[in-house]
């Protein structure tokens, strides 16, 4: 997934991994899908991911958010 020139990835790897629609399986093993999200607005930020279940930190789902060099201002 793609934002605001930020894109939201795998914690451990950094694949680009986060799909909206796509399952994953939060810290305690239960499943949700990714709705949507926010990137970080300042430095401290971490931003946020919506999930079915609701509202979490990315790491929640194992994802991070990575600020894109010079990439596209979209949400896909």
């Amino acid at each position: 997934m793609i934002k605001d020139g930020w894109e939201l990835v795998d914690e451990d790897t950094g694949v680009v991994a986060a799909q909206l629609g796509a399952e994953y399986r939060d810290f305690r093993g239960d499943t949700c899908k990714l709705i949507g999200g926010h990137p970080p607005v300042h430095e401290a930020s971490t931003g946020r991911v919506a999930t079915t279940k609701g509202t979490f930190y990315p790491s929640v789902i194992g994802m991070k958010w990575v600020k894109l060099q010079n990439g596209p201002n979209v949400l896909r």
